[in-house]
């Protein structure tokens, strides 16, 4: 009789119990590989904007790596300009305030100087504070948030995690969130 009640109880927990444990549709997990291929689709989807805040980015210009991950990225948001897609980015500044072996801040340089080429809105952080953050607002209508850079090694061989959430209130917050940290950054005027 115990052997019956068992799985009968297990089946029981585990259907009606089930969703209570599930993700909600409207966040999708982004770990390790699937970051990238989902970042290109929200870029290339994006119809009136696209705000970033990121790190550290690293565009390659040796031939091995120009097809690289992150410079597939930079081409997209590139794109979404020249079809009337607002972008923005911030990137970290660094300003040597972290260690002077840093390079984060030097390789994001030829990114924002590429960026402002091709119509991107690029802004550096304030030297007096490190902004670590990854985060991408996609047409005021979904957040993705992640551990990645956007360099060779955070896009196709750490383990990274993140997630995409499609969310207008939380897009808003988001959005304060990049506006707020706009209004202390500097615009990047190429020279």
């Amino acid at each position: 009789m115990q052997r019956k009640v068992i799985p009968s109880i297990l089946f029981f927990l585990l259907y009606f119990l089930s969703p209570l444990f599930a993700l909600p549709a409207d966040v999708e997990p982004l770990n390790n590989r699937d970051y990238f291929p989902k970042v290109l689709r929200v870029i290339s989807e994006a119809k009136k904007e696209v705000k970033i805040v990121m790190f550290s980015a690293i565009r390659y210009t040796s031939t091995n790596y120009r097809n690289s991950p992150s410079n597939r990225i930079f081409e997209s948001l590139a794109s979404a300009v020249k079809r009337g897609v607002l972008v923005e980015v911030i990137f970290e500044d660094g300003g040597g305030m972290i260690s002077k072996n840093d390079s984060f801040s030097l390789d994001n340089r030829p990114v924002a100087q590429w960026l402002a080429k091709k119509g991107v809105n690029v802004y550096f952080d304030t030297p007096g504070r490190t902004t670590h953050a990854k985060l991408m607002i996609i047409d005021r209508q979904a957040v993705l948030l992640g551990s990645a850079n956007w360099t060779y090694s955070g896009l196709m061989r750490n383990n990274e995690a993140g997630a995409i959430l499609k969310s207008e209130e939380l897009a808003a917050e988001y959005i304060r969130y990049f506006e707020e940290v706009k209004k202390v950054s500097t615009k990047y005027i190429d020279k």
